[in-house]
């Protein structure tokens, strides 16, 4: 239907993915960091008022593309390994995540009921058991 146009305008939607993801990405590290460290700044403030909140902005796509420029590097295995990482990090968030909605004391009436207890818990068990493999057998395949 779209023949040659609808490539290039695909390529053109990932691009304009990939930017935003490094403009969200970094933003929301660097928010996170500077709340974690009681620091001041955000991109409503001018760069005199919030110079650590730029400085770790920008150091950190500076670091990215310096690693990502690298010839040595294979990027597949880098995003591989940090979505692992990732979905290695879920099951102690979902632990917490069950623990606060089952506190009667700190939901009140919205506290999980007794399927939406055990939905959580299946759902944690899946997605601990699919990262957990995915894992073992991602190191196998990079062996």
């Amino acid at each position: 239907f779209a023949g040659r146009l609808a490539s290039i305008l695909f390529a053109v939607g990932i691009m304009n993915a990939g930017f935003m993801g490094v403009v969200i990405v970094g933003l929301t590290t660097t928010y996170a960091f500077s709340e974690f460290f009681g620091l001041t700044g955000s991109l409503d403030s001018p760069y005199n008022k919030s110079k650590t909140f730029y400085s770790v902005f920008i150091g950190q796509i500076i670091i990215a593309f310096l690693i990502a420029m690298l010839p040595v590097i294979d990027l597949f295995k880098i995003v591989v390994t940090v979505q692992i990482l990732n979905a290695m990090a879920l099951p102690p968030i979902f632990y917490f995540l069950i623990k606060f909605t089952n506190n009667h004391e700190i939901m009140g009436k919205y506290v999980n009921n007794k399927f939406q207890k055990w939905f959580a818990i299946g759902g944690t068990v899946v997605i601990t058991l699919a990262s957990f493999f995915t894992a073992f057998y991602t190191i196998i395949a990079y062996k």
